[in-house]
Parts: C-alpha cells; structure tokens; sequence
C-alpha cells in the first residue's frame, strides 16, 4: 500500500520480472484497480497485491476502498486467501532532509510510531532486488491473519460505512467537507466587499471558487453516501460494473472486427482490381508483343531478297578477299623461294668464283715457281757463261 508515487507498483515490477513495464509517473498513478502478481521463491508460491492510492487524483478514496473492500472480501469469502502481511511504502524525496524526515515518520505515533509499537518494522527500499527481497521475505513467514475490514465485511455483514476502514475514509472526508464550507463562508465575505466596492473582475472570481467548492462538497457528500453498501450491494455494483466493462470490451472488439472486415473487404478489392489491372496489362503488352512480332516478320519477308542479295554479295566480297588473300600469299611464297633461288645462285657463284680465284693463284704461284727456277737456271748459265769468259783469255794466250 501507499500514495500515488510511493513506488508501489516498482516495488512489484522488482519482486516480479513478469509484472515489468510502464511505472506509474508520480502525478499519474499506474494501478487504477487492484492486482496480484505471482512468483514463486524457494519452492513457495507468493502473492503480491497492487493496490491503488488513497490520494489519487482521477478516483475518490470511495472508490479506492470500494475496490480494497471488494478485492478483500471476494479473497476471505470466495477464494479463502488470508494475508501474511502488509507493505506501506512512503516515499522520502529530499536526499538531505532524509535522515531527519525518516526518524520523525519512525518515532512519531501519528506517522509510524504507533504501528512500529504493534511489531511494525521500518526498512529503507533502495530500489534493487537484494532490497525488495530483504523487505517482503519476512513476511512470508508470518502467520496468515485477516484483516479487520476482510471481517467487518463478510462475517459481520456490515455496511462500508461501519467499517474501521470506512470510518476513516469518512472522518477524513468530513474534515475535506469542513474546510469547504469554511472556504465557502469566506468567499461570501469577500463577496459582500467585493459588490461594495463594484469589483466585477473580483465578483466572478470569487462567485467561480464558490462553485468550485459547492461541487467539492456536493462530491464528497455522494461519495459518502456511495460507502452505506454491504459486501453483498458491492459484489452487486462490482459485477454490474464488469458486465458493463465486458459489455464495452464486447462492443469495442465488435467495432474492431467490423473495422477489421471492413479493411479485408477493403484489401481483397484493392487486391482485385490490382489483379485485373495485371491482367489487363498483360493482355495488352502480349498483344503488343504479337503486333510487333507481326510486324518483324513482315518486314522480314519484305526485305528477305534484298537481305540474300546482300548477304550473297558480302559472301563474294569475303571469297574474293580470301581469293586475294591466298594469291598474295602464293605471291609472297614464290618471292620467297625465288629469293631463296637467288641466294643459293648467288652462294653458288660466289663459291665458284672462290674457286676460280683458288685456281688463279695456283695458277699464279706455278708460274713464278717455274719463273723463279727459269731464273735460277739462266742465272746459272750466266754465272758459267761468266766463268767460260774469264777462263778464255788465259787460255789462248797460253796457247799463243
């Protein structure tokens, strides 16, 4: 239990994993109704009960206990659950008033003096899941008791009104009341200088705020009529309020399976006249296919003589290139062989001539052999011929 903002519903969300999602803003309370959230630890099965504020600003504490008294008595008579415990959480926002502000709320009997007296235990949740369980695994030892309001209720038949809790819950709307009217009796003070003094900006202001707190109390006092129900007239108001509800989810699942059947009507003819805007253009790109191969062909058949005469005369123009091709290559064959003729001619002379040049020079070195000993033998005969002359003259004067 605790105000809007106190952290119930993240308390919860850190004990179960399942229960995981969008916490409540501290100005918007995420628990509108009362809801149990179930986990199981060391073998147990554990039941944790979120439950709405007393301060919330879109209920009234009417209807907040309304709701406890119903979920509570339908848990005792129906389903036999018994509690082992309750959690209040309060929250302490102003970090350096911590200390102080939480051992005023421990020592103080109107805060939790009182309950720390009874064998309540004060502990500071610091947000993880060592603290979540440090705090809730101690009650789930204790012996299971019923509440109070759980007897009040369902045993002793008593209206809301009657009970503890409805006391309360009056007392402290009977105070709001009060202050009302107090605020009420003021404005018609000031109203009566305000007309006195003809301030007509200042008359509408206060003639507003007295509207305002008329409805106030006007509220609070059909709230408080709202609390003279038994548990019976609650499991009455409750089950007319869930046929409602169920008639409303009926009606708006109605509403969706018709927007629903609406967007498949929806889908299936846009899916239609797709499939016929497909079909329709792909009979006429077949169709324009057929006009073009049509067209193909004739043009085709047209033009064939002169695609042949063409054809005929590029195959000619190709053999006559070919033709050309291979007498320049037997050309260029016959030059070469002709140039290999001409350099076996031109070795063969030139060997030939080698030869002749040989010979000449044998020919040569014979003859100034034969030269040089013609020589040799006149040179000789000289030589004799010399020595016969000189010999001559001793000789005939010898003999003379």
């Amino acid at each position: 239990m605790g105000m809007t903002g106190s952290g119930k519903s993240s308390f919860i969300a850190t004990c179960c994993p399942d229960a995981a999602g969008e916490i409540g803003h501290e100005l918007e309370s995420r628990t509108t109704k009362v809801q149990m959230w179930t986990f199981t630890h060391q073998g147990h099965q554990v039941h944790l009960v979120d439950t709405p504020g007393f301060d919330d600003t879109n209920r009234t504490d009417t209807d907040v206990l309304k709701d406890l008294a119903y979920w509570l008595g339908l848990a005792y008579d129906k389903k036999k659950i018994r509690l082992g415990g309750l959690i209040y959480l309060h929250p302490i926002t102003h970090v350096r008033q911590e200390e102080d502000r939480y051992r005023r709320l421990r020592d103080t009997p109107e805060y939790w003096g009182d309950m720390i007296k009874e064998r309540a235990h004060a502990h500071r949740h610091s947000g993880d899941r060592a603290s979540a369980i440090k705090i809730r695994t101690p009650l789930m030892d204790n012996e299971r008791k019923v509440p109070n309001l759980q007897k009040e209720l369902v045993d002793e038949k008593k209206d809301l009104n009657r009970t503890e809790a409805g006391q309360e819950v009056n007392a402290e709307m009977n105070k709001q009341r009060e202050a009302l009217e107090r605020r009420i009796d003021q404005t018609k003070e000031e109203m009566t200088k305000a007309l006195a003094l003809k301030d007509q900006k200042w008359v509408e202001e206060l003639a507003s705020d007295q509207e305002k707190y008329q409805r106030q109390i006007n509220e609070t006092k059909s709230a408080q009529e709202e609390m003279k129900l038994n548990m019976a007239k609650i499991f009455a108001e409750k089950e007319e309020q869930y046929k409602k509800s169920i008639k409303e989810m009926d009606d708006k699942l109605q509403d969706l399976e018709e927007k629903r059947q609406a967007r498949e009507k929806k889908y299936e003819e846009e899916r239609e006249t797709a499939r016929l805007e497909k079909q329709q253009s792909d009979q006429k790109a077949a169709k324009q296919e057929e006009e073009i191969d049509k067209a193909r062909n004739e043009a085709e058949e047209a033009h064939q003589d002169k695609y042949m005469a063409q054809l005929t005369a590029i195959m000619v123009a190709m053999e006559k290139r070919e033709a050309g091709e291979e007498e320049r290559k037997q050309e260029l064959l016959q030059a070469v062989a002709a140039a290999e003729a001409r350099k076996e001619s031109d070795m063969l002379a030139i060997l030939k001539q080698a030869q002749r040049v040989k010979e000449e020079r044998e020919q040569v070195a014979q003859r100034q052999w034969e030269h040089d000993q013609a020589m040799q033998q006149q040179q000789q005969m000289q030589f004799h011929i010399s020595q016969a002359q000189a010999q001559a003259p001793a000789q005939a004067q010898a003999q003379y």
